[in-house]
């Protein structure tokens, strides 16, 4: 399990300062030097840079580099002034941390990139260390810091006191106080019901109640990783012991009962335990769709970066759109959530919980046919036994009047040889021992079938144990089966395809984009070109615009722009319903012809974070045009094949500059879709079964009468996402609608050319 706690780091006494010269690494060959004075030298000999820095007013203690990526570069010093100091590792002052009123005996760097800091005047503060902030403050007396323990995967410590060990948040709240526990903590559990379970080291695992007191030591010892499961709705406690055995528990330390030593039932509480704990960690990573895998375009390929987590790239773009839902919108339509992630997130922990699930249900059955076997035997027995007790007690009343009679023994003697001829009449000695052997013959046998009776009520109530057992176990795997379905369920609410049927057409993004381009980046282009609208005499002022993918575009023109593309970003495209491929990141010509030249401005602007970058413009006058052509290039663009042929429109003019934008080809657009279609046939095959089922549950929710109509509605809506993102096909794509615009575009160049030469002539003759 993961800890909360990257470093623990105790500061020197002064008699360890006073002592010790020291020097430790800070980062990026810098060094810290420091030795009994409240100075340090910061040196780094590969710059020659050696900073005496004199900011404590007392010895420094310690020095300590930061490890947590947030504090990347950064690391601190510990002084006898009581204060904390931040520095990056050339040296730049960051933070102050100064509100300790006594000595620091050490500090604590915490997973999430904050720092502890304890002191002898009785607090444990936290930080942000690259502010001053104090966001919380624990008021506890601390000797030492191994007197403060912080336990894996909680906001939670403990820290050991005279009356006991206090447990507090991460916020500065106590929790409780477990009053009489001396030994340190390894690790503990707070159940539903406000009861603590706790491990120490030597000692048996102790449950505590919610206001600290001493409930139950159990008498035998089980892990906390994985020897206990809460059955929260009933506050029940499975506990599996060092000895494999499984037993039930009430939260408060009452025994319920037990199962019989059994290595399958041991292993389905081990299963169980880890896949709860599975369960649980990838709904703690992965609790939103954000956190699941999507697709960026339809390649479907690592190798082509097609594949993203928009969490990370959400976080590491700074991207928001809360409050802008065309932006939203735009994100939603790049980066698709990819269906069977969501359908079989978690599929192994289920998978596991079925079969489970069968196995248990085998042995509930098994247990309550074995538990009915022993109470028929035990009734039967119980029968026998009574018949033998009465027949007892008949034959030693008869043996009685035989032997104790007036006339004893000449009765049975009488009796005897009106029976048996030629029978001799015996002593009373005699009488009474064959009475008393008539009697003992049926009462061994009422012994024998009681001992039967209690031996089948034994295994009567083992089984009994055995089924609480199983029966108290059943139920967790259907939790655990239904807790993945309704986060399933959860992920699929959040599908934009749910919300918006039409999203992949590209209409309404189209339709952003577009006016993002004739109103934005236009006003843009007109700014820096020095221009105004009226200026422009071709075609009602308008602009002839060309644009296409970022990624196909000449290294050389991509050079200036290139520490501000988001290279992932440019990864992104999909078809739209009209044939056209459709960019994240495109390269935007703007070409305003206006009476005597060309002006021109290009950029290339990201769809997805709204950032225009490599913007430049230019101006040609007509008559220094010479040409206006298309050439064949070939690109790296890391789909499909190595490289994908394409076509540069070119204007040159008599200097040898040139207006130049690149455009896919058939062929190019053609290679393209053939690297999607190996994926596309896996996903059909994948998504089969998939459908199927999907197929079946619409089938049986129609056929439910117990379904009111918005609920089946829901479910329906749900299914049809479901089908609807699984049934997707890719855009049979139309390669002529970029190149018509592109010959449009040189046709009116050349259309404006020819004018404006014929005015030049006609200038002449007149």
């Amino acid at each position: 399990m993961s800890s909360p706690i990257l470093g623990r780091y105790p500061t020197k006494t002064l008699a360890e300062v006073e002592k010790s010269r020291s020097k430790l690494a800070v980062g990026n060959d810098y060094q810290v030097e420091w030795h009994n004075s409240h100075e340090f030298d910061l040196i780094c000999e590969d710059e020659d840079i050696h900073l005496t820095i004199d900011i404590h007013q007392d010895k420094v203690t310690a020095v300590i580099p930061l490890q947590h990526k947030t504090n990347s570069g950064h690391f601190i010093t510990v002084s006898l002034d009581h204060t904390v100091q931040v520095f990056k590792f050339y040296g730049e002052h960051v933070a102050s941390l100064d509100e300790h009123d006594d000595v620091i005996i050490g500090v604590f760097e915490l997973a999430d990139g904050n720092i502890a800091t304890a002191s002898k005047d009785g607090s444990l503060r936290f930080w942000n260390p690259r502010s001053d902030a104090c966001y919380s403050t624990i008021e506890a007396k601390i000797d030492n810091l191994d007197s403060i323990q912080f336990f894996a995967n909680q906001k939670q410590l403990a820290i050991s006191e005279p009356e006991g060990i206090s447990i507090f948040r991460f916020s500065g709240d106590q929790v409780v106080q477990l009053k009489g526990q001396k030994k340190p903590l390894k690790s503990l559990c707070q159940l539903s019901s406000g009861n603590w379970l706790t491990w120490s080291d030597g000692e048996n695992p102790t449950l505590w109640s919610d206001s600290g007191q001493s409930l139950k030591r159990f008498n035998f010892n089980f892990s906390f990783e994985n020897g206990f499961i809460e059955k929260v709705a009933e506050q029940q406690l499975l506990i599996k012991n060092a000895n494999e055995q499984v037993s039930l528990w009430q939260n408060d330390g009452t025994l319920i009962d037990s199962h019989v030593n059994s290595a399958e039932v041991s292993d389905l509480f081990a299963a169980l335990s880890k896949a709860l704990t599975q369960v649980e960690l990838h709904i703690e990573k992965q609790p939103t769709i954000n956190h699941y895998p999507h697709l960026r375009n339809f390649i479907g390929s690592n190798e082509s970066k097609s594949f993203l987590v928009p969490a990370r790239e959400l976080e590491s773009q700074k991207l928001n759109f809360d409050n802008d839902a065309k932006q939203k919108e735009i994100w939603d339509f790049f980066n698709r959530p990819i269906p069977r992630e969501l359908t079989t997130a978690m599929k192994r922990e289920v998978k596991a919980a079925r079969s489970a699930e069968k196995v248990l249900k085998q042995k509930i059955e098994t247990a309550q046919e074995a538990q009915e076997v022993h109470k028929k035997k035990r009734g039967f027995n119980k029968i026998i036994s009574l018949v033998m007790l009465c027949l007892t007690l008949v034959v030693a009343g008869v043996g009685a009047v035989l032997c104790t009679g007036e006339n004893a023994p000449d009765l049975f003697n009488q009796l005897a040889g009106d029976y048996v001829s030629g029978f001799r009449p015996l002593k009373l000695e005699v009488v009474m021992i064959i009475c008393a052997g008539a009697a003992g013959l049926p009462l061994l046998l009422c012994l024998i079938f009681f001992m039967k009776n209690r031996s089948q009520k034994t295994l009567q109530l083992l089984e009994t144990g055995n089924l609480t057992l199983l029966n108290a176990l059943l139920p967790e795997y259907c939790q655990l089966i239904d807790k993945v379905k309704s986060h399933r369920a959860q992920l699929w609410k959040s599908v934009p395809l749910r919300k918006n049927r039409n999203l992949y057409s590209g209409e309404s993004v189209n339709a952003t984009i577009q006016s993002v381009i004739e109103n934005e980046i236009e006003k843009q282009a007109l700014h820096s070109c020095g221009l105004e609208k009226e200026d422009v005499i071709y075609s009602n002022h308008e602009a002839i615009v060309l644009s296409d993918w970022a990624l196909i575009q000449s290294d050389e023109r991509r050079a200036p722009a290139l520490t501000k593309l988001h290279g992932e970003n440019e990864f992104s495209f999909w078809g739209d319903k009209n044939g056209s491929l459709v960019f994240a990141v495109q390269y935007i010509q703007f070409i305003f012809l206006t009476a005597d030249k060309i002006d021109l401005f290009t950029g290339f602007y990201d769809f997805i974070n709204k950032e225009l970058s490599g913007k430049s413009s230019k101006s040609f006058f007509y008559k220094d045009v010479t040409t206006v052509n298309k050439d064949d290039v070939e690109r790296q663009t890391g789909i499909g094949k190595k490289t994908i042929s394409a076509i540069d429109v070119n204007l040159v003019v008599s200097s040898g500059d040139k207006i130049r934008l690149t455009i896919l080809t058939q062929e190019s657009l053609r290679s393209i879709v053939e690297a999607a279609k190996d994926n596309e046939e896996k996903e059909r095959v994948s998504n089969h079964s998939i459908l199927k089922a999907l197929e079946a549950r619409k089938k049986s929710i129609l056929e439910d009468t117990d379904m009111d109509d918005e609920e089946r509605e829901e479910e329906l809506d749900d299914i049809e996402t479901q089908i609807k993102s699984m049934n997707k096909d890719n855009a049979a794509l139309d390669s002529e609608i970029s190149t018509n615009k592109a010959e449009e575009a040189i046709k009116n160049i050349r259309h404006q050319l020819k004018l404006h030469k014929q005015e030049r002539n006609e200038e002449l003759v007149s």
